[in-house]
């Protein structure tokens, strides 16, 4: 493959992942709360201290999100994903942060991070 077909195929792939947020899930997860379907969508309960592999705002923290490179990807795609973090901290805060349980900050635990952020 030479350089310009693989640059091609990257761009190809970022324009797609900004197509899927901007029109698919963004869309998608604000229908699905408006409509009450949240814990549904999310994939049960609130259990904001633990990492679930089946729920959505967890895998979202733990693998979208990457806390130690938080540049690298494009900042159409940062803030597309700023914007998907607002939907879940507006609408499914007690999924990331339980707030009668009052903790020290610690950022060893990203959940408990942006749970202080919050506050």
């Amino acid at each position: 493959m030479n350089y310009l077909a693989l640059a091609a195929s990257f761009h190809l792939i970022w324009f797609l992942s900004l197509q899927i947020l901007q029109y698919i899930l963004i869309p998608s997860f604000a229908n699905s709360f408006e409509k009450g379907e949240g814990e549904k969508l999310i994939g049960g309960p609130p259990a904001p201290d633990q990492d679930n592999p089946e729920n959505v705002i967890s895998v979202f923290i733990n693998r979208v999100i990457d806390p130690d490179n938080p540049f690298g990807t494009s900042d159409a795609v940062r803030i597309l994903l700023l914007q998907f973090s607002s939907l879940l901290v507006e609408q499914a805060s007690h999924h990331i942060h339980d707030a009668a349980n009052k903790y020290v900050f610690d950022c060893g635990n990203v959940h408990i991070c942006i749970g202080q952020l919050l506050h």
